[in-house]
């Protein structure tokens, strides 16, 4: 998937003013919340050949957006392992060289959690996740053909384990 139009997905998903003034939310709240769905666009512009996944942190301020307990970083961070875009909670999101995204645990970087095979398909499984999440309710219940959806997006099987950590909101 491209970054436009994950981020249109994402921006989609947003939920309106109206909406979250029936939870009784301020307008600070609201405006923390929706920023948490939008990505403003930077005037540096990647080549064609960067991986989307990259080219969204670089081109795109993503340091409001918070997917589910994904928080992106506001630019790439060089990290040994590759190119740090992302925390999962305290541990962090990496692109690495062969192109494969990770998560690695904070306090042993050398472990991987795989979340996807390319930037393309992590993008691709956010947006199943981002869907799943804003339909919350239809979803309840339904925890491993969540992950399943997401897994099916991220191209592989060893990508499960990430969209069970993503996944486990609708466990309870």
């Amino acid at each position: 998937m491209q970054v436009e139009t994950f981020l249109e997905i994402l921006h989609k998903a947003m939920p309106t003013r109206e909406s979250l003034l029936g939870y009784g939310l301020d307008d600070e709240d609201i405006r923390h919340i929706q920023l948490t769905f939008i990505a403003r666009r930077r005037k540096t512009f990647s080549d064609s050949a960067t991986p989307e996944l990259l080219r969204m942190v670089t081109d795109y301020d993503c340091g409001t957006l918070e997917i589910g307990l994904l928080q992106f970083l506001s630019q790439p961070q060089e990290h040994t392992n590759g190119v740090h875009v992302a925390n999962c909670e305290a541990d962090p999101v990496v692109l690495k060289a062969d192109g494969t995204i990770v998560m690695l645990d904070h306090a042993a970087p050398s472990a991987e959690q795989r979340c996807a095979i390319d930037s393309e398909h992590f993008l691709g499984a956010l947006a199943q996740f981002v869907e799943i999440r804003a339909n919350r309710p239809a979803w309840l219940g339904k925890t491993n053909e969540a992950i399943t959806q997401c897994t099916q997006a991220a191209g592989s099987q060893r990508c499960e384990d990430f969209y069970r950590i993503l996944c486990s909101f609708l466990d309870g």
